[in-house]
Parts: C-alpha cells; structure tokens; sequence
C-alpha cells in the first residue's frame, strides 16, 4: 500500500475513487457555510496573507444538508468497519451534518461522540453570546464499536498537578485547545490547530494505518499524520492551495517507527470475575495482615498487589462482609 496519495479534485470524486474498507480514521473539516470567504471583514487580518480560490458551502440549511449528504453518504464504503469518522462543524449548521449522517443508507453512520472545541477567541458581539467553540461529531460505521486507543496521551496512573486523572481529563467530551496563529503566513481561510488534529488520530489510529481528510484546506491533517506515522489519502479542491502544500507534503520522511500507546498501569485481574474461592482468600489475607499493618489503607494496598485487583475490587469484597 503506498503511504501517501494527494488529488486536487472534489471530495466526492475522491471518495468514489477510494478502494472499499480502506480507510482507518477519516478527519473533516469542511467549509461550514458561514460565509467563510468574507472573514477578513470581521477578523483584523491581512487578506493578502489568505490564499485565494477558497469555495464555500451553502448557507441554507436545506441545501447545506443536501450538499453534505453528497460526500457523508459515500464515507461508510471507505471506512474500515472499526474505523471513525471526525466531522468539524460550525454550530449553525451541525443540525444539518447529522440529519445528512442519519439519512446515509445502510450500514450508515452512528454518532458516538458529540466533542466540543473551546477555543480561545472568538468574534466580540454586543447583541449575543460570543461564539467560541466549534463541534465535533465522532462516528462508527453502524452499531460497530470504533477502535479507540485510550492511553495515547496518558495512562491510567497518570495524574494532574491537583491529583485528578490526567488519563480521564484528556478524555472528556469538551477539549479546551488554543487557535494557532501565524502572522505573515500564507494559509487557507481557517486552520485546526495541530494539537486538535494530533488528538484526533492518535486516539482513532495506530502507527502504519491510514488517516484520509477530504477537505485538505492548510493540510493540517497531512502534516500531523505524516509526522505521527500514518500513512495519508487526501483531496483538495482549491488548486492555489493544493500547489502551497503538495511538495512539502509529499517530502516528508515516512516511518512506523513513532510512539504509540503508553504502557497499561492496570492491575494484572483487572476486569476479571472474582470467584467465591478468591473473595474468601482475600478476606483471610486481610484478617491476617491487618493485625500487622497500621492502617486499612496500607493493607488493601497490599492485597490490590497480591491478587492484581484494582482499589475498588478489594473495597467492594470487604465492604460485602463486612470489614
């Protein structure tokens, strides 16, 4: 399989191009039909630094949906059956995106996570709440349940600077991730910030699988996925930008050989059925060494170590007789 294919074409004749069940993790960020192309009017920013050619997607709700419709429904075709697709979505048209992913002919598409992205600036309104997040909808093929690599940033013993769960916190459905800006620089209309697509494939993808993104803009998604070993399918509409990115795209050194998961912290039993035989050998061992530990503390310590059970499997055995 070759590691890198980039097309200046559309994403629906993309996406009819792709073999079947080729694709792991899908990442799109399309035009959100907000008028993109007039945002220098509102943003304090040169728009000779924004590369021209950027289309847009209809503003109406009606034909937004339609036009969505015509590149989500191709999606379940390419998409591994344990693969997941992210859609990036301005607010005023995500009823629209999951009206077009419930309408996808069987085997369809399943919404499993509805992600916000709090980022750190939006536009100053004096008549309405500033808008300062955008969605994102992660999706199964189906009932299917998505493959997920929980410990890509953290591990189950990994902690805040409070104590909490760094493991949990990076996982939590509202991602507080900052804008990036570089001034001087010729980019797309918009640009995800690396941080947020890095997120993205990681969790959703392992080191040698393939990452696609169908709406290419800043070739943000090719960049990430390149530098974290995944190899890349991708098309983008705008020949001005597609001449910007193709070359440094496509000179990237490609290697497998990048960081995974983070070695698992969990108890060796963890998740396993206790037997009777085992709730009973652990209330002996505990009326055994409670004598000789200080605390109840430091004995279910000591148990979690001799039977490889978590904290709250010991706990729940004592508390079931009572000690």
């Amino acid at each position: 399989m070759d590691d890198l294919d980039l097309q200046n074409t559309d994403a629906v004749t993309y996406l009819k191009y792709l073999p079947p069940q080729s694709i792991q993790c899908i990442i799109c960020d399309p035009p959100f039909g907000i008028g993109e192309d007039m945002f220098d009017k509102h943003y304090a920013r040169n728009s000779k630094h924004v590369i021209e050619g950027y289309q847009t997607a209809p503003t109406q709700a009606v034909m937004y949906q339609k036009w969505a419709e015509s590149w989500i429904h191709e999606i379940p075709r390419v998409m591994k059956s344990n693969g997941t697709l992210y859609i990036v979505c301005a607010w005023n048209h995500v009823c629209d995106i999951e009206l077009a992913i419930r309408s996808a002919p069987s085997p369809g598409l399943t919404v499993v996570n509805h992600i916000i992205w709090k980022y750190n600036f939006g536009v100053y309104t004096q008549k309405k709440f500033v808008s300062s997040h955008y969605h994102i909808l992660r999706c199964s093929i189906g009932n299917n349940v998505p493959k997920f690599y929980n410990r890509s940033f953290f591990n189950e013993t990994d902690k805040t600077e409070g104590g909490g769960s760094s493991q949990y916190l990076d996982m939590e459905d509202v991602w507080i991730i900052p804008k990036e800006y570089s001034q001087g620089s010729k980019k797309n209309v918009n640009k995800l910030p690396d941080a947020l697509v890095r997120k993205m494939i990681k969790y959703s993808s392992a080191p040698g699988d393939v990452v696609a993104d169908f709406f290419l803009g800043n070739f943000t998604t090719a960049y990430v996925a390149r530098r974290e070993g995944r190899r890349f399918r991708g098309c983008e509409i705008n020949e001005n930008t597609f001449n910007q990115h193709y070359e440094d795209v496509r000179k990237m050194e490609f290697t497998t050989e990048v960081d995974h998961e983070k070695p698992s912290t969990k108890p060796e039993n963890s998740g396993k059925p206790i037997s009777e035989e085992e709730k009973q050998q652990i209330i002996s061992l505990f009326d055994d060494t409670i004598k000789v530990k200080k605390t109840k503390k430091e004995t279910v310590q000591f148990l979690m170590e001799q039977f490889g059970r978590g904290h709250f499997s010991i706990i729940n055995v004592l508390k079931s007789c009572n000690r």
